[in-house]
């Protein structure tokens, strides 16, 4: 045989079809990340894995049918999804919470904190990430021979893609599925979030947030209809007593409770101050949150607009206010007072600095942004 004729490496090379090479690569990239970084092994759903690979697979398969770059493609998608796989660590372990999409509005206080302040650490991981996934893919590619998907192929790939991908951003806002999905072990009301992550996998989690953003209108709601219930409120303002302004303090302590609730007994008052101003006058209330978003707390109790009408993980104060609102800061100010918010952290949380003046607040002071304020022992401000 003449050596010119005599077969190349790459025509020795076995051939795959690009929708197995696909699959398995997302299998294994989704493997690897929720053990290596999500940390889901002991809380893992195996019946939610598939869905993990298929979303992943689709996302592929969808960018690929576009740019028709198959490998180059694939390795990209990869790379993305290490990428937030990282990201997703690097929050939980500074905020024991997992990445969702909504956190866009977030990105200007995550940087604030002290296990995200190095942003040179953080790119350099994600360049890891990137470069161990496209060296990778580059070293399979030149040991295979990728046979290219035909048109019918190509194209039910990318309605069947479609379809799951938009299902799966749907399906947690439809409560005729909610059956269905329940059988499958899916919670999307889990109070602890960082748990649900592992639980269902990132990327069925952070997936199945997307319609967060959304908030619809509740039924019957209409001008006509707050109108009517205005004009049923028969209450006449009382007028402001003259010569009385007392200092009006609303102070609002998260995970703060009576222990005596417990039912337990102590050697000594764990709370004798709480104790003493419940003697002047108290009462009990039901904080309609849990497991997170302080700000839903507190937005409910400022304006008294309810989250039960805002979508499920939602965040006004980083979504939804955008003008002035009326709430009981604005209502005191318009009885003459100077409305002041103390903030025990930063006002970068939650868009503070742009929210309480909206919320009728003159003047916003932060703790954490005053050198002068000593920190407590366990070095933090308390």
């Amino acid at each position: 045989m003449p050596a010119d004729s005599a077969p190349s490496p790459s025509s020795r090379a076995p051939t795959v079809s690009l929708a197995l090479v696909v699959l398995l690569a997302c299998t294994v990239s989704v493997l690897g990340a929720e053990f290596v970084l999500n940390l889901a092994g002991p809380n893992i759903k195996w019946r939610l894995f598939p869905l993990n690979v298929l979303l992943l697979a689709g996302t592929a398969w969808l960018a690929i049918a576009v740019l028709r770059r198959p490998l180059p493609v694939l390795a990209g998608v990869l790379s993305l999804f290490w990428g937030l796989e990282l990201v997703n660590r690097l929050k939980i372990r500074t905020l024991q919470s997992p990445i969702h999409p909504m956190d866009v509005h977030y990105l200007g206080e995550l940087w604030t904190l002290d296990g995200l302040s190095s942003t040179a650490v953080s790119a350099l991981l994600l360049s890891v990430c990137v470069t161990l996934v496209a060296a990778s893919v580059v070293w399979v590619g030149r040991r295979i021979t990728v046979r290219p998907a035909s048109a019918t192929v190509r194209n039910a790939g990318v309605g069947v893609a479609l379809v799951l991908l938009l299902g799966m951003a749907v399906t947690p806002h439809l409560d005729a599925t909610a059956p269905w999905i329940s059988s499958l072990g899916i919670n999307w009301t889990h109070w602890n979030p960082g748990k649900a992550a592992r639980e269902h996998g990132l990327l069925l989690d952070f997936w199945t947030h997307l319609g967060d953003a959304y908030a619809g209108s509740p039924s019957r709601y209409s001008r006509e209809a707050v109108q009517g219930a205005l004009a049923r409120i028969d209450a006449v303002p009382a007028a402001p007593a003259k010569n009385l302004r007392p200092n009006v303090i609303l102070y609002l302590v998260e995970s703060m409770m009576d222990p005596d609730i417990l039912n337990m007994e102590f050697t000594e008052d764990p709370t004798p101050t709480l104790h003493r101003l419940l003697r002047a006058g108290g009462g009990k209330v039901v904080c309609p949150g849990f497991g997170g978003y302080s700000a839903n707390t507190e937005f409910e109790l400022l304006t008294g607009m309810a989250m039960y009408f805002l979508p499920r993980n939602s965040c006004p104060h980083n979504q939804f206010v955008r003008r002035d609102l009326p709430a009981w800061p604005r209502a005191m100010r318009d009885q003459g007072y100077e409305t002041i918010v103390i903030q025990v952290g930063s006002l970068a949380f939650y868009n503070y600095k742009s929210v309480y003046p909206h919320l009728g607040f003159q003047r916003l002071i932060s703790l954490a942004e005053d050198p002068s304020v000593a920190l407590a022992p366990g070095e933090r401000f308390a």
